[in-house]
């Protein structure tokens, strides 16, 4: 169980442990330094502590002497289907860009309460910008900033292409690091330290492409990433249960798990993708309440999210839908579900 109030999903560090023995180091050593459990990191609805995940980031860039390990972290992305996933596939559903970030904030909000992202607009200069701000209780995070600024730049390039494939300004709220060449390398534009708060802005024209002008190379990587995902379950018969269930862990909390969205994404419309899980004796609503009940056990167990976060993350509009669910799977309330599985 993790302590406090502050928490960020396990998943988010999946690709850590490969790059920390890549250059020689021993992720579990490290994870146990800072009391985190690296088994987690392969279970899509296990929380963890977010301090000491910004704990882990500065420990590891100390040991093994890598200064710059958030953005060298960042440039694995391309290969962290676990944690970019996601956002693959809502941009495979949204219209625009705009949609795109306002559904991706959303679902950020959700999976974290250590960092916040939002954006601004200027019609002035004409720029939008993305803002990050760390939680109060979050210790010095120079790795973890750089990171995110990173992931954002790169998944920038990869959504959409070469026509805005540098941002305008990057600023951080830390003090500037002896090297920046790999800073300059992966940001490209000029970058501004000891500013007041960490964030990157970018042309505002950004806000007016369409995704349906990205979809033919989009869709390829979202498939790669599901044929990824479905490597990790149990082989079976069942082709379409599959690659449903694979989806589901991740997708619930989107805003977007229902089964127009899925079969979308599928190549396939509702009523095909029904009738095909039909053929291997389940249905999607069964395999989308299975993996509810599954989530809300080990998210109440092993978590300090509230019972609202948790709702959520599960994909229920409030707690209502959500307390009746969990009578129905378990005999017990949130409240007390959690009161009892603790106490075992």
């Amino acid at each position: 169980m993790i302590e406090g109030k502050t928490y960020t999903r396990a998943v988010a560090l999946s690709s850590l442990p490969k790059l920390i023995k890549k250059h020689g180091g021993q992720a579990n050593l490290l994870f146990d330094e800072v009391g985190l459990d690296v088994n987690l990191l392969t279970k899509p609805q296990a929380f963890i502590s977010w301090p000491r995940s910004c704990q882990l980031l500065e420990n590891a860039a100390s040991t093994l002497n890598l200064p710059n390990l958030g953005l060298l972290w960042a440039a694995e992305v391309p290969e962290d289907f676990s944690n970019t996933g996601p956002s693959l596939y809502l941009a495979n559903l949204m219209p625009d860009v705009i949609s795109l970030m306002d559904m991706i904030l959303k679902y950020q909000e959700i999976h974290t309460n250590g960092k916040r992202y939002s954006y601004s607009l200027d019609k002035v200069t004409q720029r939008v910008t993305g803002h990050v701000d760390f939680h109060p209780e979050t210790p010095a995070c120079r790795q973890y900033a750089e990171h995110i600024m990173a992931i954002v730049r790169i998944g920038v390039s990869r959504f959409l292409g070469p026509s805005f494939d540098a941002p305008l300004e990057v600023r951080f709220q830390h003090s500037e690091p002896d090297d920046l060449t790999l800073h300059q390398k992966i940001f490209g534009c000029p970058i501004i330290f000891n500013a007041e708060r960490t964030e990157m802005s970018y042309d505002i024209r950004i806000l007016d492409m369409k995704m349906s002008q990205r979809g033919k190379l989009l869709k390829p990587l979202f498939d790669l990433y599901l044929k990824h995902q479905q490597k990790k379950l149990p082989k079976t018969s069942t082709p379409m249960t599959t690659a449903v269930a694979s989806l589901m862990p991740y997708v619930l909390s989107s805003g977007k798990s229902d089964i127009k969205s899925v079969a979308h994404v599928l190549n396939l419309n509702s009523k095909k993708l029904q009738r095909l899980l039909k053929e291997e004796g389940t249905h999607y609503s069964a395999l989308q309440d299975s993996n509810r009940a599954k989530m809300a056990k080990r998210m109440l167990l092993e978590s300090d999210m509230s019972i609202t976060a948790i709702a959520n993350m599960l994909g229920y509009a409030s707690t209502v839908p959500f307390a009746i669910a969990c009578k129905r799977w378990h005999g017990q309330s949130p409240r007390a579900l959690r009161k009892s599985l603790r106490e075992t």
